[in-house]
């Protein structure tokens, strides 16, 4: 994807009152991941479900009427895709799951932390879900791996290993 543009689809808690409610998703973006710990603001992404039909959400459609012309021109490889949706539809589980590691994709040193609360992305963050894990009350499992990625030694063997990017960060690509 050329680009999400996710300065439309992430809005703040103004923007998404004027929005059909079932569009919506409690969000964050990289910079709100620290080292064990994610600083939620009031941030939501339009996310619309894959069966999603635009003409039954008309505060939606008036919504991106100005960015339009500019969406249109996405590209996801050589096609574009509809101007409504951030990028091609993920599976839910991938948001959905709880308890999930969340970490910003490019960042100077391992920062990984604990998402009890479902929240939604964009490409600049990575995911990491257990196959088989504890509800959140009990996610002793994903608490230990969080410490012990946010680790010196941890962030060390990383860099081992890693693609440098540029200004002292790393890649943390999905695999």
């Amino acid at each position: 994807v050329q680009t999400g543009w996710d300065e439309v689809f992430f809005v703040n808690k103004e923007v998404a009152a004027t929005l059909e409610p079932d569009l919506l998703h409690r969000a964050i973006k990289s910079a709100n991941i620290r080292p064990g710990e994610i600083f939620s603001q009031e941030l939501y992404l339009i996310y619309p479900c894959a069966e999603f039909d635009p003409e039954t959400y008309p505060l939606l459609l008036k919504y991106l009427e100005p960015y339009r012309e500019t969406l249109l021109r996405r590209l996801r490889y050589d096609k574009s895709f509809p101007h409504y949706r951030l990028q091609w539809p993920r599976t839910p589980d991938i948001f959905e799951a709880s308890p999930k590691l969340v970490t910003p994709y490019k960042a100077r040193r391992n920062t990984f932390a604990l998402d009890c609360t479902r929240l939604y992305f964009s490409t600049d963050v990575v995911s990491v879900v257990f196959k088989e894990h504890s509800p959140c009350l009990d996610s002793q499992l994903e608490q230990f791996a969080v410490n012990f990625l946010n680790s010196r030694l941890s962030t060390f063997q990383f860099r081992s290993y890693s693609k440098p990017v540029g200004g002292g960060q790393y890649d943390y690509y999905a695999n």
